[in-house]
Order: C-alpha cells, then structure tokens, then sequence
C-alpha cells in the first residue's frame, strides 16, 4: 500500500546469502532464488558484489540523434533493472519506430523540484529498402492533448508543410534513408516542475557516532514507473534498516543503498525508508540519483500508418535521466 508502513509491514531484501548479485557498473542484479521474506526492523548482512551516398544525405540527422532502439539498458551504479533483458530478436518488419523520452529532474532534500525538462523523439529504423521512403503519418489532434505545453518541432530535412499541412513525415524531395539507422524526424520538449513524476525527500539526523536516514517517495497521480531504484550514495558500513517499503540492496563495492520497486503505480504511490548507518556527515549522502522507465508517455505520439502501407513495429517508453535530489 501507499505511505510508508509501520512495524508489521513486510519487505523483500536482497541482502541475503546467494538471494542476488548486484553489479555496480551496470545496475543489475542477477536473481538466483526468490527474494527472502523478513519482518521490517531485521538487520541484514549485505552480501558483496560483484555505411554510400545514402549515409551522405543523411549523416548529420543519425550523428544529430544518435538513437539507439529501446529498450535501452542503464549503465549507471542502481540504474535499476533488476533481472538480465535477453538480446533484442531481430526486426520483423521493414520500419522499426521507437519513441522515447528523457525526462530531467532536480529537486531539493525537502522534495521540492527546482527543475523538470522533458525531450522527446520519434526515430525511425529503415530496416531494409523498402522502408527507406517512406511517408509517417502522426495523429496531431492526439498530440494536442498533451497536459503540458510542449513545443514541438520536425527535423530540418522534413517537409514543414507537408507536416503542419497533414501531420505527415516525409524527407524533403522524396528522398530516402539510409537502411539500418535510426533517424529523429520528429522532436519534442517542455520545462515543467509540475510535470514531475516522482519526487524523492531525504531528512539526515545525526545519532551519536551514526546517522540516522528518513526517505520518502511520492508519485505523481496516474504515473506507472517500472524499475525504481533511489540510490543513496556514502553507506560504507552495513546499514540498519528499520523500514522500507519496497527492496532494498546494500552495494558495499559503490558505498551505495539501492532502493528499489519493480513498479510504482497508485497502488503504493508513496514509500518511504529508515535507516541508521555508523559514520559519515549530512552532504556525504548526496546527491542522490532516481533511476526509472514507464511505458506511458506525457505526449501522446500515435502513429496511424506508414505510405506506402508498409508494416512497422514500433516501441515506446520514458525514462530517467539526470534526475536527482540533492542538498545544492
């Protein structure tokens, strides 16, 4: 449930013998056996880690972009997947389109954002010839719809009024692609502290010789996010969690706590963890980096085809990227 749970709450921890290994440097954790079940309070021991003239016309757009097709893989310590995504299959159909946003944050200790940026793109893969000319048609109605004032902007080698014209994407000239390239043909971007999808507090108290930690989350109403993780840096020594809703991870190789949710929907839209480290001062716990994905979008781009009836996949997702809470 939503808030942080009293003293009968349960929680899954990794900190087990053989439970998970957790890499740093990619922000994975390989899972060898169900998560243990402990009552909150316990104290548990942290186990350690461990291409012709094509590419010519078209080069800038694809070094501009440089996209790569979802679903991307973190690469930063508690990025947050929590199980190992086997090799993309191969494309089934001649355009792949992936639509991805970045959304930026930063907030203070006290949860208040400062700062919320989101970038968004639409890419489009030719993956073989018959895909290299072809004409996207985008529902713009739907795009209105957007909850925040997006500005929105089409590639320079698009037609403009073909596009303000029909809500059509299209290379100048009836040109093509290069196969095998994502290329951004459509753009997308807003600045907005309401638009923020999570916010992260973190209240430091000093107890003696150690430092006690309060943590709270709170999602934004209707968010769904998928592989949470709230990393909290300068937890050298084993910490003494004495609540938390959701897993937690102690990276003794990063100096890390790895808070983590599979997911975070309304279903428990609120969290928080407690926890009592020796050592250390207030700053050494920040900043404090928020990793997540969701399938949903804040502008909702709705392919309705591709001229000349070509099939497609497409693939869509938002994810973190600079989003922070810290005490600057």
């Amino acid at each position: 449930g939503g808030g942080g749970g009293g003293g009968g709450s349960r929680t899954d921890s990794y900190g087990g013998s053989g439970s998970a290994s957790f890499n740093p440097s990619s922000g994975t954790a390989t899972v060898s056996s169900a998560p243990r079940q402990v009552k909150s309070g316990m104290k548990l021991g942290g186990s350690k880690s461990k291409a012709g003239k094509k590419e010519d016309l078209m080069h800038m757009m694809a070094a501009e972009d440089g996209l790569s097709p979802v679903p991307m893989a973190p690469s930063r310590a508690g990025a947050g997947a929590m199980d190992v995504k086997p090799p993309e299959a191969p494309p089934k159909h001649p355009v792949t389109l992936v639509v991805e946003e970045k959304v930026s944050a930063i907030m203070s200790a006290e949860g208040e954002v400062q700062s919320c940026e989101i970038k968004g793109t639409l890419s489009l893969t030719a993956n073989e010839d018959s895909g290299a000319s072809v004409v996207t048609s985008i529902d713009k109605s739907a795009m209105d719809t957007c909850a925040f004032p997006f500005s929105i902007n089409t590639h320079p080698k698009i037609d403009k009024k073909r596009w303000e014209a029909e809500g059509s994407l299209a290379i100048k000239g009836g040109k093509s692609i290069p196969v095998g390239r994502p290329i951004g043909v459509l753009r997308w971007s807003c600045s907005d502290a309401a638009a923020c999808p999570i916010t992260v507090t973190c209240w430091v108290e000093e107890d003696g010789s150690s430092m006690n930690l309060n943590l709270e989350y709170e999602a934004a109403p209707g968010m769904v996010l998928k592989d949470v993780s709230i990393v909290i840096p300068g937890v050298h020594s084993p910490p003494r969690v004495t609540e938390v809703d959701g897993q937690y991870k102690h990276d003794t190789v990063a100096g890390a706590l790895v808070w983590y949710n599979a997911v975070v929907d309304q279903s428990n839209a609120s969290g928080s963890l407690e926890f009592n480290v020796d050592g250390g001062a207030a700053n050494d716990f920040f900043p404090i980096p928020v990793r997540f994905s969701s399938d949903k979008l804040f502008c909702p781009v709705d392919v309705t085809g591709l001229d000349p009836g070509i099939k497609f996949e497409m693939r869509k997702a938002l994810v973190s990227d600079n989003y922070v809470c810290t005490t600057e």
